[in-house]
């Protein structure tokens, strides 16, 4: 009987995820996500309060994945590393299909539905958040503050000016974000998305990594 509640349930948070993806939460039909799952209206009460509550089981862990991957990954495998150990930035890319292998967040349907779908629920500021904590990110690497990467600061006088740093910090979170999402949303197959994203995260670790290098040998 347990197995069948929770078929039952998967069902439903399938439908779901298919009825908020095309049409965001505030337009989605409860109707509709049911008559996909293969049940009835009354029964979706006994799986789920509401709507709301419904669409909260599906991006919650998303949500809680994103931020842990934001402020952890840099200690994944082996990328408490300095930068300088690589001879060409290029090697990190087995390194990256590594570190996302159980990183699920990253080309799941969910995150979009999260990050673009969640007005009117208490996730709708979710993506500020995340921009928020993409934007520090980011700051902190031009900066040199984050773990052994990069250890020196930038000069006053680098491809970053420093007085506006925070704002070309916003930019690329804004970027970064909406790169993740055009991937997921073109693309089904699981491992076509990895590639994308695999290569999508090297350009941003090349590009910052050119930075610092190209600093440090000016002076």
């Amino acid at each position: 009987m347990q197995v069948k509640k929770d078929e039952v349930k998967a069902a439903i948070m399938n439908a779901a995820e298919q009825e908020f993806f095309v049409h965001g939460y505030q337009n989605a039909s409860l109707r509709k996500i049911v008559k996909m799952a293969g049940t009835t209206l009354g029964n979706f009460y006994n799986y789920f309060e509401n709507k709301e509550k419904l669409f909260e089981a599906l991006v919650a862990e998303e949500y809680q994945q994103f931020v842990y991957f934001l402020q952890h990954h840099d200690q994944m495998h082996h990328f408490n590393q300095s930068m300088e150990n690589f001879a060409n930035p290029l090697e990190l890319r087995p390194l990256l299909m590594e570190m996302l292998n159980g990183v699920e967040v990253l080309f799941s349907n969910r995150l979009v539905l999260l990050l673009e779908s969640s007005k009117g629920t208490r996730f709708e500021k979710a993506k500020v958040d995340l921009l928020e904590l993409l934007k520090e990110h980011f700051c902190e690497h031009f900066s040199g503050n984050t773990h052994e990467h990069y250890p020196e600061k930038l000069p006053e006088q680098s491809l970053i000016h420093q007085g506006t740093k925070e704002q070309f910090a916003e930019i690329l979170a804004e970027q970064f974000l909406t790169g993740i999402v055009l991937v997921i949303r073109k693309n089904e197959d699981y491992e076509t998305k990895k590639k994308l994203i695999v290569d999508y995260m090297l350009f941003y670790i090349m590009g910052v990594w050119g930075l610092f290098h190209n600093a440090a040998n000016k002076r």
